[in-house]
């Protein structure tokens, strides 16, 4: 259900435990033009090589803790276990800024034991790309 506050759109979501969720839908964008912006925003990207398929999992939790500007499935995109041994246990996950993307390999390295993962790569215009 919709609903209008002053000027702003908010959607209200009523779970089953009686509590009321509310959330702006003029944060999100409406049109198709608009989402692919939001894919096209995404082109600051690292790729990262592990052996380790809870590793590949971290990795894209992190992605999600650091990419705040864009919904972060977009970001982490293409990294399900078949792309993963498909790269040959590469990823590659996307950032709007360099700063998401530094802050990303930063907390990386602060919370993954070292050898873990390793980055193998890094692109400065390596746009997301939708994956349905």
């Amino acid at each position: 259900m919709a609903q209008n506050r002053g000027n702003r759109r908010l959607a209200i979501l009523q779970p089953f435990s009686g509590y009321c969720l509310y959330f702006s839908l003029d944060d999100m964008p409406r049109t198709q033009a608009e989402l692919d912006e939001e894919y096209q925003r995404c082109h600051y990207s690292v790729t990262c090589h592990t052996e380790d398929e809870a590793v590949v999992h971290c990795l894209r939790a992190l992605c999600h803790f650091a990419e705040i500007a864009v919904k972060p499935q977009i970001a982490w995109g293409g990294t399900k276990r078949q792309d993963w041994i498909a790269a040959g246990h590469q990823i590659t996950l996307r950032f709007t800024s360099p700063h998401h993307r530094d802050r990303f390999i930063r907390e990386a390295t602060r919370l993954l034991p070292a050898g873990c993962w390793s980055e193998t790569g890094r692109s400065e215009n390596d746009p997301a790309r939708r994956q349905r």
